[in-house]
């Protein structure tokens, strides 16, 4: 399962709080991602310790929206992250003159920092079999499966209990 919390969020301890709530719940922690929205840059101090207690708490932290906007090269290096998530701006560019090997960069760049990878924005078989050919496992969009309330997914996408 993965949360979106802005950068704001993570500058009070209710996060951390919500979080701790719904893993003493009985969610297994390595289940629950937490994407970083990228509408404001993630400063040093009280955010980046909420994001390295939610690391020990078990869960993971992903940028979203890689290589657009705040989430930067810089944001990798300041930041406890396990996943990046290439904004779809790159995924509806593979077609065109460097758009392919731009992403293949964001690859090796993760690969190279033990990061996972998520493809956004993923709308047409192209755009998926370049990505799978560049050795991108994950992606989402709506080739994959357009938005949906949780109780219409299909199994094996439904949540358990339906």
């Amino acid at each position: 399962m993965s949360v979106n919390v802005s950068p704001r969020q993570l500058l009070t301890g209710q996060v951390l709080a919500c979080v701790r709530a719904v893993l003493d719940s009985g969610l297994p922690p390595s289940t629950l991602c937490l994407e970083i929205t990228e509408s404001h840059r993630v400063e040093e101090g009280p955010a980046v310790e909420t994001l390295d207690a939610l690391r020990r708490l078990g869960c993971k932290v992903a940028l979203d929206d890689f290589g657009v906007g705040y989430s930067s090269l810089a944001a990798l290096a300041r930041l406890p992250v396990d996943v990046i998530k290439i904004d779809r701006e790159f995924t509806s560019r593979l077609d065109t003159p460097g758009g392919r090997e731009l992403v293949a960069a964001m690859l090796t760049l993760a690969n190279a920092l033990d990061l996972e990878v998520i493809a956004e924005g993923i709308e047409t078989q192209d755009q998926l079999d370049t990505l799978v050919g560049l050795g991108c496992t994950r992606g989402q969009g709506y080739l994959i499966a357009p938005p949906s309330d949780a109780r219409d997914l299909p199994p094996p996408l439904a949540p358990a209990g339906g």
